[in-house]
């Protein structure tokens, strides 16, 4: 499995930015895994601003009419797209929600955190595993200089 380094963007609201470090680092019992996806961009063809935003208002009123809760983010797949991350969504029903019956998505992402670090497993719009990856999570300055230091010792 490939390994990458996580840095969390310190502009993020701090309820949101809370929210984020609990589910990435584990540290709610309730959260087992977690799917991030977009309704932006159908199959990678590039929509309008206007269009987008009719898409994500569209998902979040779908979302909560089915009691799915959801945090927005800010991902990128070749350019950035506001994404959302839903906790503890099994993968048929993310393949539902973002695969050619739902958002037209080319992917999504599942999410397991261990104790400081996140398996994203990469998954296509039929639900096959297309690849895996484990993130080390890093939340603050300090973590990363500590972590940066470690490497070059």
């Amino acid at each position: 499995m490939k390994s990458e380094i996580l840095y969390l963007n310190e502009s993020l609201t701090e309820n949101t930015m809370t929210r984020l470090k609990t589910i990435l680092l584990g540290k709610d019992p309730r959260i087992k895994q977690f799917v991030i996806g977009t309704p932006e961009n159908p199959m990678g063809q590039r929509l309008s601003s206007k269009e987008n935003k009719i898409r994500c208002d569209e998902f979040e009123s779908e979302m909560n009419e089915l009691h799915i809760p959801f945090i927005k983010i800010v991902g990128s797949y070749g350019n950035k797209e506001n994404s959302y991350i839903l906790p503890n969504l099994d993968t048929d029903i993310a393949e539902e929600i973002f695969g050619y019956n739902g958002y037209d998505q080319e992917s999504f992402i599942v999410g397991e955190s261990n104790a400081d670090s996140v398996d994203f497993y990469f998954f296509d719009s039929e639900n096959n595993l297309i690849g895996s990856m484990s993130v080390m999570v890093l939340v603050n300055a300090e973590t990363c200089l500590n972590e940066f230091k470690n490497k070059i010792k």
